[in-house]
């Protein structure tokens, strides 16, 4: 099924008029912008992949839209221009605050000449409410001897306010588990590696020890058809997203293809990359198990450098001390309340994952300096572990001093081993979270999410698959609804339930200091894909509704379109309060085979409403 994507920009021109007394063009306003009109199965714009040089038609506004607003702030933030303009059928040729949607060109007049300006544009329907928001950074204005022809032109990428807007392309190929870094410019996000095609045969176990319930009495082995498998394949694709533009560019390739890797932006503007796999095997068991893991020949010691400059490039690509994939990593040293595009790290703890022997416990601090001349990072083993060894783990900075919560991952097969644990400081052995209440009935979560909220006090975490424990035998359930809020103010923590059973899923938290839960699947291997996106306000979940009262789901820009599912996308915070989602996998319905899912290249915007956002 075909869906309508109401994703445009507008083209807008400035001028100021200059001399004292000239006052505004006599030229009537005009306005142009472009639009995505129609998508393919993947949210991908048809016109995009049709001629990617052509870009989009040229084409006339929403019908809906009857005010536009625009709002230009100097580099610090302060208000210099306000302007609404009416978008009207007909517009008197003298009215310079009136625009038809079908013109091609608006001009702002009388802007003060200055660098490093903003344009803040939304558009409203007819009721007032708030429909679309953009914004373009970095504007500079000089003196004009005729600001009807030497205006500057502005490309605004609009993005549906409270909704979910298509980007404007998709990338070079799909991609799951990989990841997204948003880079020093707070404007370009950087999509690195992934698993890029699911292997149609199956994964391989006659020489390895996969039990379940099932064992071949004449040799007492695991019967081979008892576990399916997903063999994915990670790629080495690299592309850049403008949230500016709304669309994707490809950049030189890394040196390896990664998937389950992990990337942190550096303090000189660099994306270093840690570990990862070339083959995820995403186990489907006869028993509920269903987490990922890979032989260790095919698991990374190794680390590249990426430097984002022009087409892209990769500085360092060395070694590391341990093989790592489904590990974290996570900054020590920067401010609690710093965004991570500022890039204000220059230590970071890598914490546990899958490698040599299966789920590791060990921890290592990564040291970069910008200022040193050998510009490389060290990578340094620490002497205290983590007290479980721990996979597809998270790892979340919380209080006023940065302590970092380590949850689930742990090892299945001992009931008394702890879901959570604290890092302190490098120096300091973890310690269990025994003050809080009920930590020992937390369940031991894996492929979960975990958000920092309410001012960092609060953990939340969501979803995943708990441990199992029958007659004997471990295993995982189906993805679940548990959710947990951890707070460390009080030494409360407090289980609720989600709307949805989720696993391989998102969270962040909005500019209101709601966190919001995005994606995921859920049901037996995997096979239902989770659309709505849901709220916690602080005490429940609900689902997220927008301004129009209309449920909000991914791939859904209105309320007819089909909607889209997405397993291990990335999810990046915007500047502007918004998130970013990319790629992921949908399963494709009543299909059971576990590849028989499409890997996504498109990639979507969530942004929050200016009222949402405290404003």
């Amino acid at each position: 099924m075909k869906r309508f994507a109401w994703a445009f920009a507008l083209m807008l021109l400035f001028g100021m008029i200059v001399g004292c007394g000239q006052g505004v063009s006599e030229e009537g306003p005009s306005i142009g912008l472009r639009f995505v009109t129609e998508t393919d199965g993947e949210g991908c714009p048809i016109s995009q992949k049709e001629s990617y040089n052509t870009g989009y038609t040229q084409n006339h506004l929403p019908d809906n839209i009857s005010r536009l607003d625009f709002i230009l702030y100097d580099k610090t933030g302060v208000e210099l221009l306000t302007t609404q303009v009416g978008v009207s059928s007909t517009c008197a040729d003298d009215d310079l605050y009136c625009v038809v949607p079908q013109a091609e060109a608006y001009k702002l007049f009388q802007v003060p000449v200055k660098q490093n300006m903003s344009l803040e544009i939304r558009a409203y329907d007819a009721q007032n409410g708030l429909m679309y928001t953009g914004r373009a950074y970095n504007i500079d204005v000089a003196e004009q001897a005729n600001p009807n022809t030497d205006a500057v032109p502005v490309d605004v990428y609009m993005k549906r306010s409270d909704n979910m807007t298509f980007a404007f392309n998709c990338m070079t190929v799909g991609r799951m588990f990989h990841t997204a870094t948003m880079l020093r410019d707070g404007k370009n996000i950087l999509v690195i590696g992934g698993v890029s095609k699911i292997s149609e045969s199956a994964c391989n176990f006659a020489d390895e020890e996969f039990c379940t319930e099932e064992q071949d009495p004449a040799t007492d082995n695991c019967y081979e058809d008892s576990i399916q498998c997903d063999l994915m394949v990670a790629s080495k694709q690299v592309d850049l997203f403008n949230i500016e533009t709304g669309e994707f560019v490809s950049m030189n390739p890394l040196k390896i293809p990664r998937a389950g890797h992990q990337a942190v932006l550096l303090a000189d503007g660099r994306v270093l990359i840690t570990g990862g796999s070339q083959y995820l095997r995403h186990l489907y068991a006869k028993d509920g198990r269903s987490y990922l893991e890979s032989k260790l020949d095919f698991i990374y010691n190794s680390y590249e450098v990426y430097n984002p400059t022009g087409q892209g490039n990769v500085d360092v690509n060395k070694t590391m001390q341990v093989k790592r994939m489904l590990h974290t990593l996570t900054p020590l040293d920067s401010p609690m309340d710093a965004k991570p595009y500022e890039g204000t790290a220059t230590r970071f703890l890598m914490a546990g994952g899958y490698g040599d022997g299966g789920r590791l416990s060990s921890l290592e601090v990564v040291t970069f300096n910008p200022y040193d001349a050998q510009t490389e990072p060290s990578f340094r083993l620490l002497e205290n572990t983590l007290q479980v060894p721990r996979t597809a783990h998270t790892a979340t900075r919380f209080g006023a001093s940065g302590q970092i919560l380590i949850y689930g991952g742990c090892e299945v097969e001992q009931a008394d081993t702890p879901a959570a644990e604290i890092f302190q400081s490098e120096s300091q052995p973890t310690v269990l979270p025994t003050d809080m209440s009920g930590f020992e009935t937390w369940p031991k979560l894996h492929h979960h999410s975990a958000t920092a909220f309410a001012n960092n006090q609060k953990v939340l975490i969501t979803g995943g698959m708990a441990r199992l424990s029958s007659g004997g035998v471990n295993s995982f359930a189906d993805p679940g609804a548990t959710a947990i809020v951890l707070d460390f103010s009080s030494n409360v923590a407090t289980a609720t339930t989600m709307k949805y059973a989720r696993a391989f899923h998102q969270s962040a938290v909005m500019p209101d200091g709601r966190v919001v839960i995005f994606g995921g699947a859920n049901g037996d291997k995997l096979t239902g894909g989770v659309q709505p996106l849901e709220v916690f306000g602080g005490a429940s979940f609900a689902d997220l509704v927008n301004d129009q009262g209309l449920a909000v789901r991914l791939g859904a820009t209105q309320a007819s379109d089909a909607g889209l599912s997405r397993i291990g996308l990335s999810l990046t915070e915007l500047p502007d309060g918004g998130v970013l989602l990319v790629g992921g996998a949908t399963p494709n319905p009543g299909e059971f085979s576990p590849t028989r899912k499409t890997i996504l290249g498109s990639a979507e915007v969530y942004t929050p409403a200016p009222s949402a956002a405290g404003e």
